[in-house]
Protein backbone atom coordinates (compact mmCIF):
# COMPACT_ATOMS: atom_id res chain seq x y z
CA UNK A 1 0.00 0.00 0.00
CA UNK A 2 1.30 3.72 -0.91
CA UNK A 3 -0.48 6.65 0.86
CA UNK A 4 0.48 10.45 0.79
CA UNK A 5 -0.35 11.40 4.17
CA UNK A 6 -1.03 14.90 3.48
CA UNK A 7 1.55 17.15 5.39
CA UNK A 8 1.38 14.18 8.43
CA UNK A 9 -2.09 14.29 8.71
CA UNK A 10 -2.35 17.67 10.09
CA UNK A 11 -5.36 18.66 7.52
CA UNK A 12 -7.61 16.70 9.11
CA UNK A 13 -9.05 16.70 12.34
CA UNK A 14 -7.28 13.42 14.19
CA UNK A 15 -5.16 13.18 10.80
CA UNK A 16 -3.13 10.79 12.61
CA UNK A 17 -5.77 8.58 14.29
CA UNK A 18 -7.53 8.42 10.91
CA UNK A 19 -4.58 7.49 9.09
CA UNK A 20 -4.41 4.35 11.35
CA UNK A 21 -7.71 3.27 11.18
CA UNK A 22 -6.84 3.21 7.42
CA UNK A 23 -3.92 1.15 7.78
CA UNK A 24 -6.00 -1.45 9.91
CA UNK A 25 -8.49 -1.30 7.82
CA UNK A 26 -6.51 -2.29 4.61
CA UNK A 27 -4.06 -4.03 6.56
CA UNK A 28 -1.03 -3.96 4.46
CA UNK A 29 1.97 -6.21 4.78
CA UNK A 30 4.26 -2.70 3.85
CA UNK A 31 3.57 0.40 3.70
CA UNK A 32 5.14 3.48 2.00
CA UNK A 33 4.48 7.19 2.92
CA UNK A 34 5.34 10.44 1.41
CA UNK A 35 4.60 13.47 3.11
CA UNK A 36 5.81 12.16 6.42
CA UNK A 37 8.20 15.18 7.79
CA UNK A 38 8.63 13.93 11.59
CA UNK A 39 9.57 10.62 13.49
CA UNK A 40 7.15 11.08 16.00
CA UNK A 41 4.23 10.52 13.05
CA UNK A 42 5.62 7.26 12.47
CA UNK A 43 5.13 6.57 15.93
CA UNK A 44 1.77 7.81 16.42
CA UNK A 45 0.59 6.26 14.06
CA UNK A 46 2.21 3.09 14.75
CA UNK A 47 0.69 3.31 18.89
CA UNK A 48 -3.04 3.87 17.33
CA UNK A 49 -2.63 0.72 15.27
CA UNK A 50 -3.97 -2.70 16.70
CA UNK A 51 -1.04 -5.43 17.73
CA UNK A 52 1.28 -1.50 17.95
CA UNK A 53 4.01 -3.66 19.20
CA UNK A 54 4.38 -5.71 16.19
CA UNK A 55 4.92 -2.93 13.83
CA UNK A 56 8.12 -1.20 12.85
CA UNK A 57 8.98 1.40 10.13
CA UNK A 58 11.62 3.23 8.99
CA UNK A 59 12.14 6.78 8.60
CA UNK A 60 15.13 9.17 8.39
CA UNK A 61 15.14 13.11 9.35
CA UNK A 62 15.15 15.35 6.18
CA UNK A 63 13.00 13.18 4.26
CA UNK A 64 9.47 12.91 3.91
CA UNK A 65 9.46 9.36 2.50
CA UNK A 66 8.68 6.43 5.51
CA UNK A 67 8.22 2.72 5.23
CA UNK A 68 6.50 0.84 7.42
CA UNK A 69 6.12 -2.80 8.27
CA UNK A 70 4.84 -5.88 10.58
CA UNK A 71 8.06 -7.70 9.38
CA UNK A 72 11.27 -7.99 10.03
CA UNK A 73 13.17 -5.29 8.94
CA UNK A 74 16.78 -6.77 7.76
CA UNK A 75 18.37 -3.55 6.21
CA UNK A 76 17.65 0.20 5.69
CA UNK A 77 19.17 3.45 3.89
CA UNK A 78 18.34 6.09 1.56
CA UNK A 79 18.47 5.33 -1.87
CA UNK A 80 19.97 9.02 -2.95
CA UNK A 81 18.14 11.65 -1.86
CA UNK A 82 14.59 10.49 -3.20
CA UNK A 83 13.43 7.59 -1.74
CA UNK A 84 13.51 5.47 1.37
CA UNK A 85 14.64 1.55 1.40
CA UNK A 86 14.06 -1.34 3.31
CA UNK A 87 14.49 -4.84 2.56
CA UNK A 88 12.19 -6.88 4.62
CA UNK A 89 11.40 -10.32 5.22
CA UNK A 90 8.05 -12.04 5.19
CA UNK A 91 7.19 -14.54 7.84
CA UNK A 92 7.78 -17.17 4.34
CA UNK A 93 11.08 -16.12 4.25
CA UNK A 94 11.12 -14.17 1.37
CA UNK A 95 13.05 -11.05 1.18
CA UNK A 96 11.41 -7.66 -0.55
CA UNK A 97 13.41 -5.15 -1.52
CA UNK A 98 11.20 -1.78 -0.94
CA UNK A 99 11.32 1.68 -1.79
CA UNK A 100 8.98 5.14 -1.19
CA UNK A 101 9.37 7.03 -3.73
CA UNK A 102 7.96 11.02 -3.40
CA UNK A 103 9.40 12.40 -6.98
CA UNK A 104 9.41 16.69 -6.85
CA UNK A 105 6.50 18.05 -7.07
CA UNK A 106 7.73 21.64 -8.78
CA UNK A 107 6.48 22.18 -12.79
CA UNK A 108 3.56 19.83 -12.35
CA UNK A 109 3.02 18.81 -15.71
CA UNK A 110 -0.98 18.34 -16.23
CA UNK A 111 -0.54 22.54 -15.07
CA UNK A 112 1.51 23.04 -18.88
CA UNK A 113 -0.95 20.65 -20.26
CA UNK A 114 -3.70 22.04 -19.18
CA UNK A 115 -2.43 25.90 -19.65
CA UNK A 116 -4.23 26.32 -23.29
CA UNK A 117 -0.86 28.76 -24.50
CA UNK A 118 1.52 25.74 -24.61
CA UNK A 119 1.19 24.21 -27.68
CA UNK A 120 4.57 22.22 -27.93
CA UNK A 121 5.42 18.87 -25.53
CA UNK A 122 8.92 20.40 -25.52
CA UNK A 123 7.59 22.79 -23.12
CA UNK A 124 6.21 19.93 -20.62
CA UNK A 125 9.23 17.95 -20.95
CA UNK A 126 10.69 21.21 -19.48
CA UNK A 127 9.10 20.78 -16.34
CA UNK A 128 9.65 17.28 -16.22
CA UNK A 129 13.87 17.33 -16.63
CA UNK A 130 14.92 20.61 -16.08
CA UNK A 131 16.69 20.87 -12.70
CA UNK A 132 15.58 23.22 -9.93
CA UNK A 133 17.87 24.85 -7.60
CA UNK A 134 21.34 23.40 -6.36
CA UNK A 135 20.14 19.60 -6.00
CA UNK A 136 18.76 19.10 -9.92
CA UNK A 137 15.68 18.32 -8.52
CA UNK A 138 13.14 17.09 -11.48
CA UNK A 139 11.41 13.96 -12.11
CA UNK A 140 13.58 12.52 -14.52
CA UNK A 141 16.45 13.64 -12.34
CA UNK A 142 14.40 11.36 -9.32
CA UNK A 143 13.68 8.80 -10.70
CA UNK A 144 17.53 8.62 -12.72
CA UNK A 145 19.02 9.19 -8.82
CA UNK A 146 16.78 6.53 -7.68
CA UNK A 147 17.88 3.45 -10.44
CA UNK A 148 21.37 4.26 -10.56
CA UNK A 149 21.37 4.15 -6.58
CA UNK A 150 23.53 1.22 -5.17
CA UNK A 151 20.37 0.00 -3.24
CA UNK A 152 18.78 -0.86 -6.42
CA UNK A 153 21.88 -1.91 -8.62
CA UNK A 154 22.35 -4.31 -6.01
CA UNK A 155 18.59 -5.65 -5.79
CA UNK A 156 18.71 -6.07 -9.22
CA UNK A 157 21.86 -8.72 -8.80
CA UNK A 158 19.42 -10.50 -6.50
CA UNK A 159 16.24 -10.37 -8.72
CA UNK A 160 15.48 -13.95 -9.09
CA UNK A 161 15.14 -14.43 -5.24
CA UNK A 162 14.26 -11.61 -4.15
CA UNK A 163 11.67 -8.84 -5.10
CA UNK A 164 11.50 -5.23 -5.98
CA UNK A 165 8.79 -2.65 -5.31
CA UNK A 166 8.69 1.17 -5.36
CA UNK A 167 5.73 2.96 -4.41
CA UNK A 168 4.92 6.36 -3.91
CA UNK A 169 3.86 9.33 -4.90
CA UNK A 170 5.41 10.43 -8.62
CA UNK A 171 4.02 13.74 -8.72
CA UNK A 172 3.31 12.87 -12.76
CA UNK A 173 0.48 11.12 -14.61
CA UNK A 174 1.73 7.69 -16.44
CA UNK A 175 2.76 7.45 -19.85
CA UNK A 176 0.39 4.44 -19.85
CA UNK A 177 -2.48 6.64 -19.46
CA UNK A 178 -2.01 9.70 -21.50
CA UNK A 179 -2.32 7.76 -24.85
CA UNK A 180 -4.04 8.51 -28.10
CA UNK A 181 -7.44 7.47 -27.19
CA UNK A 182 -7.25 9.22 -24.08
CA UNK A 183 -6.72 12.46 -25.20
CA UNK A 184 -10.12 14.12 -25.07
CA UNK A 185 -9.77 13.41 -21.14
CA UNK A 186 -6.35 15.06 -20.74
CA UNK A 187 -6.65 18.44 -22.43
CA UNK A 188 -6.23 17.32 -26.03
CA UNK A 189 -2.80 15.69 -25.17
CA UNK A 190 -1.35 12.47 -25.65
CA UNK A 191 2.32 12.52 -23.88
CA UNK A 192 5.12 10.27 -22.34
CA UNK A 193 5.50 11.10 -19.20
CA UNK A 194 9.47 10.23 -18.47
CA UNK A 195 9.24 9.35 -15.15
CA UNK A 196 7.03 6.31 -15.37
CA UNK A 197 8.12 5.19 -18.75
CA UNK A 198 12.06 5.39 -16.99
CA UNK A 199 10.88 2.78 -14.49
CA UNK A 200 8.52 0.82 -17.21
CA UNK A 201 12.20 0.68 -19.52
CA UNK A 202 13.79 -0.25 -16.77
CA UNK A 203 11.48 -3.44 -16.55
CA UNK A 204 9.22 -2.42 -13.62
CA UNK A 205 5.39 -3.22 -14.17
CA UNK A 206 2.63 -0.76 -13.06
CA UNK A 207 0.89 -3.29 -10.93
CA UNK A 208 -2.82 -1.54 -11.29
CA UNK A 209 -2.14 -0.97 -14.93
CA UNK A 210 -1.07 -4.51 -15.04
CA UNK A 211 -4.61 -5.80 -14.27
CA UNK A 212 -6.19 -2.69 -15.56
CA UNK A 213 -4.36 -2.12 -19.08
CA UNK A 214 -7.19 0.42 -20.50
CA UNK A 215 -7.12 3.57 -18.72
CA UNK A 216 -10.37 4.79 -20.11
CA UNK A 217 -12.80 2.31 -18.18
CA UNK A 218 -10.24 2.30 -15.41
CA UNK A 219 -8.50 6.01 -14.96
CA UNK A 220 -8.17 5.36 -10.96
CA UNK A 221 -7.57 8.94 -10.74
CA UNK A 222 -5.52 9.30 -7.27
CA UNK A 223 -5.02 13.05 -7.58
CA UNK A 224 -7.06 14.51 -5.99
CA UNK A 225 -9.40 13.16 -3.49
CA UNK A 226 -10.29 16.36 -2.08
CA UNK A 227 -8.44 19.18 -4.82
CA UNK A 228 -11.18 19.48 -7.29
CA UNK A 229 -10.03 23.54 -7.64
CA UNK A 230 -7.41 25.62 -7.75
CA UNK A 231 -7.46 27.76 -4.18
CA UNK A 232 -5.37 30.41 -5.60
CA UNK A 233 -8.44 31.21 -8.16
CA UNK A 234 -11.14 30.45 -5.77
CA UNK A 235 -12.07 27.21 -6.86
CA UNK A 236 -13.26 28.17 -9.91
CA UNK A 237 -10.35 26.91 -11.82
CA UNK A 238 -10.67 23.11 -12.13
CA UNK A 239 -7.40 20.94 -10.55
CA UNK A 240 -6.36 18.64 -13.53
CA UNK A 241 -7.11 14.94 -12.09
CA UNK A 242 -4.73 12.36 -12.43
CA UNK A 243 -3.15 9.20 -11.63
CA UNK A 244 0.49 9.76 -9.72
CA UNK A 245 0.43 7.70 -7.25
CA UNK A 246 1.40 3.87 -8.24
CA UNK A 247 3.08 0.99 -7.21
CA UNK A 248 5.92 -0.69 -9.58
CA UNK A 249 7.47 -3.75 -8.85
CA UNK A 250 9.58 -6.87 -10.48
CA UNK A 251 10.87 -10.27 -9.64
CA UNK A 252 9.20 -13.30 -8.37
CA UNK A 253 6.05 -11.81 -7.51
CA UNK A 254 2.81 -10.99 -9.79
CA UNK A 255 0.08 -8.67 -9.11
CA UNK A 256 -3.39 -10.20 -8.57
CA UNK A 257 -5.55 -7.43 -7.49
CA UNK A 258 -4.88 -3.84 -7.28
CA UNK A 259 -6.89 -0.58 -6.44
CA UNK A 260 -7.83 3.02 -5.50
CA UNK A 261 -8.64 3.67 -2.00
CA UNK A 262 -9.76 6.37 -0.07
CA UNK A 263 -12.28 4.67 2.95
CA UNK A 264 -16.08 3.98 2.42
CA UNK A 265 -17.05 7.16 4.13
CA UNK A 266 -18.42 10.74 1.95
CA UNK A 267 -15.23 12.53 1.30
CA UNK A 268 -15.85 16.58 0.95
CA UNK A 269 -13.63 18.69 -1.05
CA UNK A 270 -11.67 21.67 -0.36
CA UNK A 271 -12.23 23.82 1.22
CA UNK A 272 -14.63 21.84 3.41
CA UNK A 273 -12.15 19.08 3.97
CA UNK A 274 -11.71 19.60 7.80
CA UNK A 275 -13.83 17.00 9.20
CA UNK A 276 -13.20 14.11 6.71
CA UNK A 277 -12.95 10.49 7.41
CA UNK A 278 -10.36 9.82 4.72
CA UNK A 279 -7.09 12.15 5.70
CA UNK A 280 -5.34 12.90 2.93
CA UNK A 281 -5.43 14.87 -0.57
CA UNK A 282 -4.55 12.29 -2.66
CA UNK A 283 -6.26 8.59 -2.69
CA UNK A 284 -4.04 5.69 -1.69
CA UNK A 285 -3.57 2.45 -3.92
CA UNK A 286 -2.88 -1.12 -2.84
CA UNK A 287 -1.82 -4.05 -4.72
CA UNK A 288 -2.25 -7.54 -3.73
CA UNK A 289 0.85 -9.89 -4.78
CA UNK A 290 1.35 -13.68 -5.29
CA UNK A 291 4.57 -15.22 -4.50
CA UNK A 292 5.96 -17.60 -7.72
Amino acid sequence: MTMNIWMDGNHVDDGVKKIAKHVEIVDPDILTIQEIHYEVTAEDIITNLANATLWKYVFESGFDTAILTKHKILNTSTSGTVAMYARIELPSGLRVNAWSMHADYRAYGPYAACNGMVKNASIIMVGESAPFGEKEASRVNDIRTLLGSVEVKSAFDSLDTEPMIVAGDFNSPSHLDWIEAARHRHCGWAFEWPATKMMTDANFTDSFREIYPDPLTKPCRTWSAVEKGNNEWNYELPEPQDRIDFIFYQGPIGANRSALYGGSEPIHISPNHQKNDWPSDHFAVFTDFVIY
